[in-house]
């Protein structure tokens, strides 16, 4: 058996949440807004810490200023060369560790699954979807935010307030 690390040379970008994967072909081909050389595993936070864009969101009441990033989608990408022989391989399978918390995966501009639990690894064998040369793996992350109603946000806003108190004499 053969292994190749992919936990370097990933790139990030955002985009609005509405982004989905049917905008994977746009994303790919997206020339700015990439930060690049990141390695993996991290968060989306730790590169934009890295920037300057945010500060840390453990610090103070940094988390506050940092709230819009669970309202946006973010999306990874890497170049992979697979090794010589893999033809002849029964299967080439991609493990993808801590993707937090819902994930789309592409393999060569091709969906090829979706995780949603930051616990258990994804896998997937993605021989059908290699070619010879370079190879992209683009992964969207999001909060799930997109999966939750308006009616439910506002139960949880009500539920859980971070307003002060109003105290009454």
């Amino acid at each position: 058996m053969n292994r190749q690390w992919l936990k370097d040379n990933w790139m990030l970008c955002e985009a609005p949440l509405a982004y989905t994967g049917d905008m994977a072909g746009w994303i790919s081909n997206r020339r700015d807004g990439w930060h690049t050389g990141l390695f993996l595993p991290c968060d989306v936070h730790q590169p934009l810490i890295a920037a300057g864009i945010i500060k840390d969101p453990v610090e103070a009441d940094a988390c506050f200023a940092a709230e819009w990033i669970e309202q946006r989608s973010w999306w990874f990408k890497r170049l992979i060369e697979v090794e010589s022989g893999w033809h002849g391989c029964a299967t080439v399978e991609l493990v993808l560790e801590s993707l937090d918390v819902h994930a789309d995966i592409f393999c060569n501009g091709v969906w090829i699954g979706h995780q949603s639990s930051a616990y258990y690894p994804f896998r997937k064998d993605i021989k059908p979807w290699l070619k010879d040369g370079d190879n992209e793996l683009l992964v969207r992350l999001t909060s799930g935010l997109e999966k939750v109603c308006d009616a439910d946000l506002a139960e949880i806003d009500f539920a859980v307030s971070t307003r002060p108190a109003a105290v009454s004499a």
